[in-house]
């Protein structure tokens, strides 16, 4: 018979009590402590229910540190991503084509490869298709910006920019 609340982290007793107060039975997760004070994520839910003739409520305990420590790894990389790719000089993007073609992310460094922004990128799923490669008389020789390049290679991207005015990057 001891309060509830003794085996709560403290930061989680207001969410516990409003639960309580509300009837809320929607499972919550929450840190409990182990005898001896150690903290344990869990899911807890509860189900009032009548057993003899009282109210009473039936509650579930589930350990689900395993699940938090993954989702803590995996918020760690994506962040350890994230850093990456917007630190890169070169433009790395994710590009899919259902429902309907879109970039799902391009990095801020279009911006100065390109002269657009990755805003443009994604109202513009085919602004990648306006970048053309000129060779030395100023012919078109490739219509896509990311080409293939040999090995050694050197090509002359020219981007038509925002101002219809073009720049140059080489490769």
């Amino acid at each position: 018979n001891q309060p509830i609340f003794k085996f709560i982290e403290p930061s989680f007793h207001a969410l516990v009590s409003e639960k309580i107060v509300r009837r809320d039975e929607s499972p919550v997760e929450l840190k409990m402590l182990r005898k001896g004070g150690t903290p344990v994520w869990v899911e807890v839910a509860g189900r009032a229910i009548r057993f003899n003739g009282k109210k009473t409520t039936v509650v579930s305990v589930k350990d689900i540190s395993e699940k938090k420590d993954a989702e803590k790894h995996l918020d760690e990389s994506e962040e350890r991503f994230r850093m990456l790719a917007e630190n890169a000089m070169d433009v790395l993007y994710r590009y899919a084509f259902s429902p309907s073609p879109h970039y799902e992310y391009i990095s801020p460094s279009v911006l100065k490869i390109s002269g657009y922004s990755p805003e443009a990128f994604y109202a513009d799923s085919g602004l990648l298709l306006k970048a053309v490669v000129l060779d030395e008389s100023g012919r078109v020789i490739e219509q896509y910006a990311f080409t293939q390049l040999t090995i050694g290679g050197k090509i002359d991207r020219k981007w038509i920019l925002p101002e219809k005015t073009l720049q140059q990057q080489q490769a």
